[in-house]
């Protein structure tokens, strides 16, 4: 049915949609018994008739209160059961950019084998085979690069990590953190995490953000990281970096994957000829002090992160200058106080022609758990009640003026705006090209 020349303005609003769209079902079709329908549905879905219209004909797109990556999950099988190639493709490109990964969307595709037929799901699979080549996800060798402004920013994996489930379910519980997880379709005994780190060929400088654990036999001597970590030194050099032209260092605070990577393996400086900046609180605490706060850490780990600390510390001693808040590091470059997590965990806001990205660091730790539930937090934060103010309003800042958000532990490469959603927000991931 082609209803092209029957709507030339697009309704603005949910009301003057639905009545666009009985406007021209009217027209279309002089028998249609709405009335029936709704009391057919009316104990289960008292809109659908009305939702019906709105889609097909009012276009009015987004059904509120529903999930965008579950809705985009379920419209690829539908049309890969209908038999909708083309359609198909538009909607798995939009699954990859609400978040879905390749896996969930070939493991639905394969299942349709079984519920639509072997030639469904063929075809479905080739239509997923030609947008994959044709969006590509980050590159083999870790890094992915895009533009704020005209500034080049690469994001920079230094590999990932496994967490307890358990350990976010600080203010919120276990449970619910279940089912979060479980709503999305992922495991809900332990946590995937990404480490991000970012470079910035800003100002005529080139700016590393969170160098990462760094080599792994160090930090797996510390008790500190995890052997899938450790990659950011390899990652940077195959996006074709050399340490030796690193400006500035900026560490967003001290724990060991973060700011690991300011050593090789030796001990020397990464990046001999480049100025770390940290807050001079963060710097002061793992420098004299090294506790964890009111965070649950295990003995031998909170000795070790103070082990590192103090080298860490000691290494940067005559290269080493302050992030204060509300103050530009260089030009475009503001810092931003976000404590909580650590005693001096700083934000940062690059604003480069009319755009802007939020560095959050770990602001929040997951994009399904704390944006869901900006109040949970993780047991590992030095202060849980001051990290969920710094969440709550680098978030709503955020949200509110449609910044680029990165955050370190977010889904590779951390990188997505922010939607509200309830009394938290979610993420609208950002689709690689």
């Amino acid at each position: 049915m082609d209803n092209n020349n029957h709507e030339t303005t697009r309704p603005t609003s949910q009301q003057d949609r639905r009545a666009a769209g009985l406007a021209v079902l009217e027209k279309l079709d002089q028998s249609g018994d709405r009335a029936a329908l709704r009391t057919l549905l009316a104990d289960m879905a008292p809109d659908f008739a009305d939702l019906t219209v709105e889609v097909a004909y009012g276009d009015f797109w987004a059904r509120p209160g529903l999930d965008l990556a579950q809705r985009e999950l379920v419209t690829v099988a539908a049309l890969c059961a209908m038999g909708r190639d083309r359609q198909l493709a538009g909607h798995i490109k939009s699954a990859l950019a609400a978040g879905i990964d390749r896996t969930q969307i070939v493991e639905v595709l394969m299942q349709m084998a079984v519920y639509a037929g072997w030639p469904a799901a063929v075809n479905g699979l080739l239509a997923a085979k030609e947008v994959f080549a044709a969006h590509p996800g980050p590159t083999a060798d870790g890094h992915h690069t895009f533009h704020v402004g005209t500034t080049r920013v690469t994001v920079v994996s230094d590999g990932h990590a496994y967490l307890p489930a358990a350990m976010f379910g600080g203010g919120i519980g276990e449970q619910q953190v279940a089912e979060l997880l479980r709503g999305r379709g992922l495991p809900t005994d332990r946590v995937r995490i990404s480490l991000n780190g970012l470079v910035l060929e800003h100002d005529d400088r080139l700016i590393v953000v969170d160098p990462g654990s760094g080599p792994p036999e160090s930090a797996y001597a510390h008790g500190l990281a995890q052997p899938t970590q450790g990659r950011f030194l390899t990652h940077f050099l195959a996006a074709g970096f050399d340490p030796a032209d690193v400006d500035l260092v900026l560490v967003q605070h001290g724990h060991q994957d973060h700011w690991g990577g300011l050593l090789t393996a030796d001990g020397s400086l990464a990046f001999p000829h480049a100025q770390v900046g940290i807050s001079e609180a963060e710097y002061l605490h793992w420098r004299d002090v090294g506790d964890f706060g009111k965070a649950q850490v295990p003995d031998d780990v909170a000795e070790a992160a103070r082990a590192v600390g103090r080298e860490l510390t000691a290494a940067i001693a005559d290269r080493v200058s302050w992030l204060v808040d509300g103050k530009e590091v260089v030009p475009g470059l503001t810092a931003v106080a976000a404590p909580g997590h650590t005693c001096g965990h700083t934000a940062l806001r690059l604003d480069d022609g009319g755009e802007t990205l939020l560095i959050g660091g770990e602001f929040a730790h997951h994009e399904v758990i704390q944006l869901a539930e900006p109040d949970s937090y993780v047991v590992v934060d030095a202060d849980n009640q001051q990290s969920r103010q710094s969440r709550r309003t680098l978030l709503h800042q955020a949200a509110t003026n449609g910044w680029l958000v990165h955050a370190y532990h977010f889904s590779w490469p951390g990188l997505g705006k922010l939607v509200p959603r309830g009394d938290g927000w979610q993420l609208r991931p950002v689709a690689f090209s």
